[in-house]
């Protein structure tokens, strides 16, 4: 059995928002499509390409899960 490591890339809201408009394209919904994780006290999104071979960490953090839901739902609205 091989074990897959994924690559992880930090990546720009713009590049962000291009792996979500692949996966929108794909039909999938994206409400619950990203990973959100806490690190040094900051929160962090990111989401798998389509394909399953790399992960997308967006740069930017947030301090509260107000402020990533906030963002993330704007981009939402943008892509619906």
């Amino acid at each position: 059995m091989t074990i897959f490591s994924m690559e992880t890339i930090e990546v720009s809201e713009a590049q962000f928002r291009q792996q979500l408009w692949r996966w929108k394209s794909v039909g999938r919904t994206l409400l619950n499509l990203p990973k959100i994780e806490k690190r040094d006290h900051k929160l962090r999104i990111s989401v798998v390409s389509v394909d399953n071979i790399t992960c997308y960490s967006l740069k930017k953090s947030f301090e509260s899960y107000q402020q990533l839901l906030n963002w993330y739902g704007s981009i939402l609205d943008e892509l619906e």
